[in-house]
């Protein structure tokens, strides 16, 4: 949540105010007011200016799930909105374990859907390459089972399904073009993309 200020000009009764035609090096100019098209008042003159009252409004903007801190991405098209869990931030390391921060992140997806929930649910997880590719299967699957868990728990009439896909489908290349790894391409793979369909 961003909070933000707006100034707002009211406009009240007219007021005089002084006009200095000729300002000096050493007097500061004050403000001045056409009454009639190319006409300039002249010096010490008095005119009716409206008055304008400063306000300021606060004001919330919705931030999208866990974009401030990229726990999570959310992208709609269609009747289909996908949110991406970064694993680094909610998963412990090598482990399903969800983190608290997940946590958060998921049960504001769940506020979302108790009101519209979606009529289908697909979870899936996946890796980067590091390690087997048996290991990374199974880590993926049991990641998306975890959230599959959590969202149940809150919302048992979903229809939910879990599945993994270990390192089979990246989205960001692991290697840069010298040949050295790529840390932000390996982060961006260890995810969990929560599918739902309206």
């Amino acid at each position: 949540m961003l909070v933000g200020a707006a100034v707002v000009a009211t406009n009240s009764q007219p007021t005089a105010l002084a006009a200095s035609a000729t300002p000096s090096a050493t007097e500061p100019a004050t403000a001045t007011r056409y009454v009639d098209p190319g006409v300039l008042p002249g010096a010490g003159e008095n005119i009716d200016a409206p008055a304008y009252s400063i306000e300021l409004r606060s004001f919330d903007i919705e931030a999208p799930i866990g974009a401030l801190d990229g726990a999570a991405s959310v992208v709609e098209r269609g009747d289909r909105t996908t949110t991406t869990l970064s694993s680094d931030i909610n998963f412990e390391t090598d482990s399903a374990d969800l983190t608290d921060r997940a946590h958060e992140v998921l049960d504001e997806l769940i506020e979302d859907w108790e009101d519209d929930p979606p009529a289908t649910v697909t979870i899936v997880g996946h890796t980067d390459s590091v390690d087997e590719d048996a290991y990374n299967q199974d880590l993926s699957e049991r990641r998306a089972q975890a959230v599959k868990t959590y969202i149940s728990a809150r919302l048992p009439e979903l229809e939910i399904t879990a599945e993994g896909k270990g390192e089979s489908e990246p989205i960001a290349a692991e290697t840069n073009e010298d040949g050295t790894v790529s840390e932000e391409g390996r982060a961006a793979n260890r995810r969990v993309e929560i599918v739902a369909e309206r």
